[in-house]
């Protein structure tokens, strides 16, 4: 078995500092209250096994998730030194089990470090966003040339992302051990049915996508042959092979209706279901009572008990919390201005977690998270 065990965040978004999580093999649910960090925590693990668009974006677009706080102290400062520049930093390290530990996954395999010093022959993958020294030049002219300005702004152009394995490869999301799945039943930024249908694609084995992406290119070859051979000029019609990626038109359907056009609710349990049938090691899930009945939840509660890998859920809905079972809740709340996490493996007798399973009308998270 293979699973996330341990997650740290440097300076990013919200989580000032460093910020360690550490997960459950099996289910892990993340409650807390609105803004603390809990869909932060789902972003990094995303951006750590899946990347993200500042690969068609530009590196600049990264620059939104170092924490707000670190930039405008580096702003406000009188020294704008370059080994002071804001950064970014997340890792993700992997609990592998003895068996599991193959040749496949040497390539994830040498050191992190954390609070507690370095750690090695661990497996995991590591992401950064920091300054890119090639510019070292460039930047003591900008340097130079804003001195005496009242504002200051932070070159990012001049930054770069490093992306790579604890053996020091360069991580690649086909490269992803767990397999993983993420679904955000709120999500309406770009075009989420085709992200969860290219996450289901790019499941699949390089065989499988080889032989499918082989035949479309053949269909896109013949497709114009009737319309050009009845044709007498030099100018034929084709389709630009270069301009068009193969899982950007991928789409996901049930009994022949595209996901698209389902009701929301029936979109939610079809996504959950389609990610429990797959190989996949890891489902991250945000919300998942979003668009559901107290009866559907329910379906969904008994889907996702089934599940034998790894479960990440982020929730507000206490019917969610105590169906999964409250002793794999993971608390985040702020501490001293600091966010930490609260595990509550081991603070639950059976009578209680059955006696809320049971009554899971009850707000059982409005009771834990009130101020007392």
């Amino acid at each position: 078995m293979i699973y996330i065990k341990k997650l740290i965040l440097n300076n990013f978004k919200g989580y000032k500092g460093n910020t360690e999580f550490e997960f459950n093999p099996n289910k892990n649910i993340l409650i807390g209250d609105n803004g603390i960090g809990k869909t932060t925590v789902v972003q990094a693990l995303k951006l750590l096994l899946k990347g993200s668009r500042f690969e068609f974006n530009g590196v600049s677009y990264l620059a939104k998730y170092i924490n707000s706080e670190i930039k405008k102290q580096f702003e406000n400062s009188n020294s704008h030194l370059v080994d002071e520049l804001p950064c970014f930093s997340l890792v993700a390290v992997f609990g592998v089990e003895k068996e599991d530990k193959n040749l496949k996954l040497k390539k994830f395999n040498g050191e992190y470090k954390d609070s507690s010093g370095i750690h090695s022959n661990e497996y995991g993958i590591s992401f950064k966003y920091c300054f890119d020294d090639q510019f070292l030049s460039e930047y003591t002219n900008f340097i130079n040339e804003n001195k005496g300005r009242d504002t200051f702004t932070i070159p990012f152009s001049m930054y770069k992302t490093e992306h790579k394995t604890f053996a020091g490869n360069i991580y690649r999301s086909i490269m992803d051990p767990l397999k993983s799945i993420f679904i955000d039943n709120d999500n309406f930024e770009g075009n989420p049915f085709n992200m969860f249908a290219r996450q289901i694609y790019n499941n699949l084995t390089t065989r499988e996508r080889i032989t499918i992406e082989s035949k479309f290119r053949l269909i896109n070859k013949t497709l114009f042959d009737n319309i050009n051979n009845k044709n007498e000029t030099q100018y034929h019609l084709n389709i630009d092979p270069n301009s068009l990626r193969f899982d950007s038109i991928v789409d996901v359907s049930s009994k022949d209706v595209s996901l698209q056009e389902l009701g929301s609710g029936k979109e939610n349990l079809i996504k959950t279901q389609l990610s429990l049938d797959l190989d996949s090691k890891l489902i991250v899930i945000e919300e998942p009572e979003n668009h559901l009945t107290a009866n559907n939840t329910r379906k969904q509660i008994d889907q996702l008990n089934s599940l034998k890998n790894q479960l990440i859920v982020t929730t507000h809905n206490s019917q969610i919390v105590t169906g999964l079972d409250l002793e794999n809740l993971l608390w985040i709340r702020s501490l001293k201005e600091k966010k930490q996490e609260v595990h509550f493996n081991e603070q639950f007798d059976e009578e209680t977690k059955e006696f809320f399973k049971r009554r899971d009308d009850i707000d059982f998270l409005r009771l834990l998270i009130a101020k007392k």
